[in-house]
């Protein structure tokens, strides 16, 4: 595996980690939103620190592509933004019902645990709200909101939206990476 991607596949864990870590101290209830913050700011620092290093020996003919040269340049604007209360109950139950019509319109968009997500597991499921331009053209406000407090804080180029998708756990499920 090039170096590279080996890289990216050991933050992608990283954060993941830290993800659930966060999940589950906002579950606990017991710190403030700073502590849980300054709390994974330390996990994501320790992971960083032991885990393994790829392996340098790749052949050099296997660059990083640019994306992630530029990603590495500008790391400091691709760290994980965290939009807390952005939805209020009505924006949550449109969303529900955009979940529900999509995946009768759209059964192919939605994929189970097991089925090439990294953060899958079996009470995990992911639908693809994007498909056939479903999420822009039935919910553009929706969309809009999301992509503006995205592009609030960003100081990139201007955001467009791939990829739409809806998140569902069942209980006691979540972000875990086996290994």
């Amino acid at each position: 595996m090039a170096s590279w991607l080996a890289e990216r596949d050991q933050r992608r864990k990283i954060e993941a980690l830290v993800f659930e870590r966060r999940c589950e101290l906002e579950d606990a209830g017991e710190l403030a939103e700073s502590e849980i913050d300054s709390a994974c700011e330390r996990l994501r620092a320790t992971l960083a620190e032991t885990a393994p290093r790829p392996d340098a020996a790749d052949p050099p003919d296997t660059p990083a592509p640019a994306s992630l040269r530029a990603e590495r340049a500008t790391a400091s604007l691709n760290e994980p933004e965290v939009l807390r209360q952005l939805l209020d109950a009505a924006a949550l139950e449109e969303l529900a019902a955009a979940g529900a019509t999509a995946a009768r319109r759209y059964p192919r968009a939605a994929k189970f645990g097991g089925e090439g997500d990294v953060t899958a597991s079996d009470g995990h499921a992911v639908l693809y709200l994007h498909r056939d331009g479903f999420f822009a053209r039935e919910h553009p406000a929706l969309l809009e909101r999301l992509v503006g407090a995205m592009s609030a804080r960003w100081a990139g180029p201007p955001l467009s939206v791939r990829c739409v998708e809806l998140h569902a756990y069942a209980a006691g499920a979540g972000l875990t990476l086996a290994g």
